[in-house]
């Protein structure tokens, strides 16, 4: 046992008397340099409104100190909504940017906003950039729409020329109460807010604010030549309105706001959308996704050239396929029945066994010998996928 503990301390003073290694220190992260504040002091960077029922115009003071001992100026004033400023104060004295705030002088920004379109929360950030940084504000507006509609906006998809599509949308009064169709059409152009005038007070001016903005926001121009509309009552406090869509003129993207009014002041905003066809055209266009299938089985894929040209009947002269994998897709042309004044064309896009796993894409490029329809152009994708194991 004595030998046991000699050995031991014998142990502990090599252990005392070796050298020790100093670890190099790990310098601690600095955080990234925050960006030059404005300079200014504000006492309420964040405010909130709300809730907030129905279309109403909204306003807040942002109130602001110089506490630096040098002048600083405002030159600048962004905010990320449709949302303005409607007033700027120095001292009690409105002023116009850029505007010099002198040291130690306090005043206010003015925002105006509205509750139109929002339903729910809404963030709006206002960046206030003076000559030595810039600070951001936040204001958020709880909406609560008198309104409910479904869905949000309108797709008719692709129509013909001389055609007709047709959508429902789906309109309901949040407190059940009837609703009457006052009148509806193409929103009417913004104009800009009167000015502020000299010696008006900042009530005045905001009432003054107030009756423009609901003009402005009620105000229509004249309806879509090629829409209309009907309305017919579901429940009490539910309607659905049938649009229907005959576009004439000439073929491409079709992209519109329209507003409906109803009675109490209440409005539904939206917008549709239709991708316009001349007399000959392809569908799916243009682009096609074809879904995903199972590696090792060929694929047919079908697109249709559609003619409805009451002078002349287009024929096809020429198809290629652009692709990575265009040595496993070919293509194959067959006439469909026609149906109605409507000439139709197969045109088959075949997809060979051999194509390997991964995503399918290319473009689908038609030649015709119609003088104002020549070429046509789909982009197409899919899908080959392994196939799956059972229980998986």
């Amino acid at each position: 046992m004595i030998r046991a503990l000699l050995f031991s301390l014998a142990l502990l003073g090599q252990l005392l008397a070796a050298p020790l290694v100093a670890r190099p220190a790990q310098e601690p992260k600095r955080p990234a340099p925050a960006a030059p504040r404005s300079g200014l002091h504000f006492s309420e960077p964040r405010h909130q409104f709300g809730p907030v029922v129905g279309l109403r115009h909204l306003y807040h003071s942002f109130h602001f100190r110089n506490p630096l001992g040098v002048p600083l100026v405002i030159q600048e004033v962004k905010i990320s909504c449709s949302c303005t400023m409607s007033g700027l104060a120095i001292e009690g004295v409105g002023a116009e940017l850029p505007a010099t705030v002198p040291a130690g002088a306090t005043g206010f920004l003015r925002l105006r906003a509205s509750t139109e379109g929002i339903d729910g929360l809404k963030p709006v950030v206002i960046t206030v950039r003076t000559d030595r940084g810039e600070d951001q504000l936040v204001v958020v507006i709880e909406g609560v729409a008198e309104l409910g509609f479904e869905p949000r906006s309108i797709d008719f998809g692709q129509v013909v020329v001389g055609g007709e599509a047709r959508a429902t949308l789906r309109i309901e009064s949040r407190d059940g109460s009837e609703l009457r169709l006052v009148d509806w059409g193409r929103p009417k152009l913004a104009s800009p807010a009167p000015p502020r005038a000299e010696g008006q007070s900042l009530d005045d001016y905001e009432l003054e604010l107030e009756r423009h903005d609901r003009r402005e926001q009620l105000g229509l121009r004249e309806k879509p030549s090629d829409l209309s509309l009907e309305l017919r009552a579901v429940s009490p406090g539910v309607v659905d309105v049938e649009f229907r869509l005959r576009p004439t003129g000439a073929a491409g993207e079709r992209n519109q706001l329209i507003r409906l009014l109803f009675d109490g002041e209440r409005a539904v905003r939206l917008g549709y959308s239709a991708r316009v066809e001349g007399e000959v055209y392809l569908a799916p266009a243009p682009s096609a996704f074809f879904g995903g299938f199972v590696a090792g089985a060929a694929q047919t894929w079908e697109i249709v050239l559609a003619d409805r040209d009451p002078e002349r009947v287009t024929k096809v002269t020429k198809i290629s396929i652009e692709s990575a994998q265009s040595a496993h897709l070919s293509t194959e042309v067959s006439a469909l029945p026609q149906q109605g004044a409507e000439r139709r064309t197969r045109i088959a896009i075949l997809a060979a066994a051999t194509l390997p796993l991964g995503n399918v894409e290319g473009k689908l490029v038609v030649e015709t010998d119609h003088p104002r329809f020549p070429k046509f152009e789909v982009l197409f994708s899919a899908i080959a996928h392994g196939e799956k194991r059972r229980g998986k």
